[in-house]
């Protein structure tokens, strides 16, 4: 039987699910961020397939398939015991909130009708990876990016087989999402990207492209965000120049290290820098009168 977990009054954004599930632990920090302009109900359930979407009117379905691949991954690496329990812990939590985050990106473009160009898949990936980004940490953001590791993902998450949809390949989401973690700390980011099999043109336009992630998103997103908070780790707005750190210079080349693959049989999680707090958002300048 689904239950609504009880949250606050103000709150909304509602998980639906059997039991406690990793979102439980986000849900507050995401109900004091995000404006989603009426209630949505995330709920957990199984489909008898991995897969999650959001039904265009106020449910958000998380099939019960990613939490538990996730548990099975995690499992697989405590067994390994080459990183601490809380770092795979973290992991999988990142894994699972990545696809969380993504369907909420849909809804809120959905809500708020904003406007964007190319594949909306692409903006809700870049609204999910921002987010996470925002939360200063390493393994969750691995997380993240080793959703699209798991070999029978490759095409079928979050759409259908066709070459032709609305999807890119999930080979070249977590290629970008490694892009953008290497953009921010390349020594750290550099087994994962020598993993995607990032080519060295690609990798010399990381930075920008962080940088571009973390500036733009909350601009194309500014009518879904609340006032920002202070040291909540999910701060955001944007300053031109100085609001992010700058990427750090390329990493000397090393040879691949053959020890230190973490979870997933992916590379061991690296140490990113923290973001630093962020100014408020400035407001939108006014718009004048419509001439007919």
């Amino acid at each position: 039987m689904l239950v609504a977990l009880a949250q606050p009054a103000s709150a909304q954004i509602f998980i639906s699910s059997a039991g406690p599930t990793p979102l439980n632990r986000y849900v507050d920090s995401l109900n004091a961020l995000i404006e989603t302009n009426g209630p949505i109900s995330l709920v957990v359930q199984p489909c008898g397939a991995e897969n999650a979407f959001w039904d265009n009117a106020g449910r958000i379905t998380l099939c019960e398939e990613i939490i538990h691949k996730a548990s099975e991954r995690r499992s697989r690496a405590l067994a390994m015991g080459q990183l601490s329990r809380e770092s795979i812990d973290q992991t999988t939590d990142g894994e699972i909130l990545f696809v969380a985050l993504h369907e909420l990106g849909h809804a809120v473009i959905d809500r708020h009708r904003i406007a964007f160009s190319g594949r909306e898949e692409d903006v809700a990936d870049q609204w999910a990876a921002w987010l996470i980004m925002r939360l200063n940490n390493a393994p969750m953001y691995v997380g993240a990016m080793n959703f699209f590791m798991e070999p029978a993902r490759l095409l079928h998450i979050f759409g259908k087989r066709q070459l032709t949809d609305e999807h890119g390949l999930n080979i070249q989401r977590r290629a970008q999402l490694v892009c953008w973690g290497y953009g921010r700390a390349p020594a750290g980011m550099q087994p994962f990207a020598d993993h995607a099999g990032l080519s060295e043109a690609r990798r010399a336009r990381c930075a920008e492209e962080y940088q571009q992630l973390m500036r733009n998103t909350p601009e194309v997103f500014r009518a879904a965000l609340k006032a920002p908070r202070s040291r909540n780790g999910y701060g955001y707005g944007y300053n031109s120049g100085s609001a992010y750190p700058p990427p750090a210079p390329p990493p000397t080349p090393a040879p691949r290290p053959s020890r230190g693959y973490g979870y997933g049989g992916g590379p061991a999680i690296p140490e990113i820098p923290e973001i630093p707090e962020i100014p408020e958002i400035p407001p939108l300048p006014e718009l004048p009168p419509l001439r007919y």
